[in-house]
């Protein structure tokens, strides 16, 4: 009875280490958001990890200790800047919800194929040159597999690495949501922002459904969100260009 609550606190603790990472990286970019929405710290906390992934891998693998020091820094910064965020019901409701799809759901189709193979091993060894030469499998590449490696924990082992899926999806829809309910963006940014999160919603509505490329047609969307805002509303904001330069 207690495994469900254990492993919904430890997922919870995994994003809370990526909105961590998300202070880190704003901190280092001097970034400011007109906002403190947790959803663009914790988007950005996973694109930082996957930077740290391809750099740490060339000198060492992300075995437990190294995976659990990395996120215990990631918490402590979330925990030193926690007042710095505001919640609200609805947001605890999508995390709990879309949380739910990492348990009922099925893996995609090609995990077996190659996902697993390829972060298990970036969890066990370095990188390795020629892989490729043992199976067609590792001769595929997706920064999302080096990202999945820094979730392989003591015990749980790799049973999160589909957590780092479901904490962008949920940013993602949290960024809308909270960009349709924003009566101070015109009329065209609001109505487009509802369109997304319903197209989210309906065509990747299982766990299955995320493969390697959901990630970048998720970030497509969003960036086209910041190209109509720069273009149309916000010619000036240097922060804001950045901002979807970034992305």
């Amino acid at each position: 009875m207690l495994e469900l609550p254990i492993f919904f606190i430890i997922y919870i603790l995994f994003f809370c280490s990526t909105i961590g990472y998300g202070l880190i990286f704003f901190n280092l970019t001097n970034i400011k958001l007109s906002d403190n929405n947790i959803a663009f710290y914790s988007l950005f906390g996973l694109i930082f990890l996957t930077f740290i992934s391809y750099f740490t891998i060339l000198f060492l693998p992300h075995d437990i200790y190294f995976n659990l020091a990395l996120h215990l820094i990631g918490i402590f910064f979330f925990y030193k800047k926690k007042k710095l965020f505001s919640y609200s019901n609805i947001t605890a409701i999508i995390i709990v919800v879309i949380f739910i799809g990492l348990i009922i759901s099925k893996n995609h189709d090609d995990f077996a194929f190659y996902h697993l193979q390829q972060s298990l091993n970036f969890s066990q060894n370095k990188i390795q040159l020629g892989m490729w030469n043992l199976g067609f499998s590792y001769a595929h590449h997706s920064s999302l597999l080096y990202l999945n490696s820094l979730f392989y924990i003591p015990i749980y082992k790799f049973y999160f690495f589909n957590a780092p899926n479901i904490i962008f999806f949920t940013s993602i829809v949290l960024i809308f949501i909270n960009n349709s309910l924003n009566k101070k963006d015109d009329n065209f940014l609001r109505f487009f922002s509802l369109f997304a999160v319903v197209y989210f919603l309906i065509k990747f509505s299982r766990l299955s459904e995320f493969g390697t490329d959901v990630v970048g047609q998720c970030l497509i969307i969003l960036f086209l969100y910041f190209v109509f805002k720069i273009l149309f509303f916000k010619r000036n904001d240097k922060n804001l260009i950045l901002f979807s330069g970034l992305i």
